[in-house]
């Protein structure tokens, strides 16, 4: 079971009615030696894992590099003004991940799901990879601007 496996079922369970409401805003990071595929195409796994619970692909993103391609961050806007912070950088010996999701009606906190671990490599498969949020963010890294969806 992979990173984003661990972390979404018990992010689905706090998304049942009476938890947390209506998620507003994801702020997602992950520190690891080594990113299968690159921290690109992970960082798009994240994006295709938080369009699942604000359910739509985000209307728009903004996506920057680091100036050694260690650390990508996405930006992401969702309809209804809702967003998410997303993070995938190289740690440098020290891994991590965080998460907060916050609701209209309460939060989630990284700290409160030990069961999602820690991971020295993290293995973004293709198959979690929407295609349409991978053209969002290579585009936005290419040009250096906001990334519209054109679905």
């Amino acid at each position: 079971m992979n990173f984003i496996e661990r972390l979404n079922s018990p992010v689905r369970s706090a998304l049942s009615p009476g938890h947390i409401g209506a998620v507003v805003f994801v702020r997602w990071t992950v520190l690891a030696d080594h990113f299968r595929g690159g921290a690109e195409n992970t960082v798009s796994a994240m994006a295709t894992c938080t369009s699942e619970w604000f359910g739509g692909n985000p209307r728009s993103l903004l996506a920057s590099v680091d100036r050694d391609s260690s650390s990508v961050t996405v930006l992401a806007e969702f309809a209804n003004c809702r967003t998410a912070l997303l993070t995938a950088a190289t740690a440098h010996g020290r891994v991590a991940e965080d998460f907060v999701m916050l609701g209209n009606e309460g939060a989630l906190y990284g700290r409160d799901l030990p069961e999602i671990g820690l991971q020295r490599l993290f293995d973004a498969r293709e198959e979690m990879v929407d295609q349409e949020v991978l053209r969002m963010v290579q585009v936005s890294l290419k040009t250096g601007e906001r990334a519209e969806d054109t679905g």
